[in-house]
């Protein structure tokens, strides 16, 4: 009888190790491709986050984990320090703005940020939050008006679209904040040069930059994306464009 308690203990066990590590297996899995991008990263992490918190909600399930509440308390924090890891911090913005440039759909909906799978990603709901973990112990709320405008972005351009995404879109700010920074460099450094000859001066291709990066986000022309591209040629014929082809340059260095 012993013998079998030790079984069934040890066999329980394993399930609940099965199920807490499965979902960093499958991310670290599929980030394997030779076709995944810094966006994968963090696309594949918010996959993990949302997991790791169905499987908290179900923890005393009869499939659930059935761990005491400070076991799962102690998982919640490591992985909110993992997360943490990767997006704080000196360039870290990349992964979320690489994301971000992603023109991709996807059939991956996460429970708690559900939209039109043909819509692409940049239509999710989730780039409006503040709080992109579901399983931070921070309160998340979806972005209104008192959003910061200043120390967190570029400076406002005239534009009535970007104002409004920056008051319902905090991903844009951050995104934009990070491109405008690789935008810089870029133009220091000359690396495109049949491009950036195009305008008479740096202010004239941040400008730009600016109105590509709204209608990019605001999905216009000619920035509509046909699914059968892979994102890597979609970025590379827009180079060409002139309407594009600054914040083509931005995804060319994130990717």
């Amino acid at each position: 009888m012993r013998k079998r308690d030790d079984i069934s203990s040890f066999e329980n066990g394993l399930r609940q190790l099965v199920l807490i590590l499965e979902p960093l297996a499958r991310a670290c899995k599929c980030l394997e491709s030779s076709k995944a991008t810094a966006g994968d990263v963090y696309l594949f992490w918010l996959a993990v986050l949302a997991t790791y918190e169905q499987l908290f909600m179900d923890n005393n399930g009869v499939d659930g984990l059935q761990l005491p509440e400070d076991v799962v308390d102690q998982i919640r924090k490591i992985v909110n320090a993992r997360w943490k890891e990767l997006t704080t911090g000196p360039g870290k913005s990349v992964y979320l703005s690489t994301f971000f440039l992603d023109p991709r759909s996807s059939l991956l909906i996460l429970h708690w940020a559900t939209t039109d799978i043909f819509s692409g990603y940049i239509k999710s709901p989730i780039f409006k939050r503040r709080n992109m973990n579901p399983i931070s112990l921070r309160t998340t709320v979806s972005a209104h008006s008192t959003v910061p405008k200043t120390g967190t972005a570029p400076p406002l351009a005239p534009d009535p679209r970007d104002a409004h995404l920056r008051e319902t879109m905090p991903a844009y700010i951050v995104a934009g904040k990070y491109l405008l920074t690789i935008l810089m460099e870029e133009i220091r450094s000359n690396t495109t040069p049949e491009v950036f000859n195009n305008y008479e001066s740096t202010e004239s291709i941040i400008n730009a930059f600016r109105k590509q990066f709204a209608s990019y986000t605001c999905q216009e022309l000619p920035f509509i994306y046909a699914n059968k591209v892979e994102p890597l040629a979609y970025w590379k014929s827009l180079v060409t464009i002139e309407e594009a082809s600054v914040l083509a340059v931005c995804e060319s260095v994130c990717h």
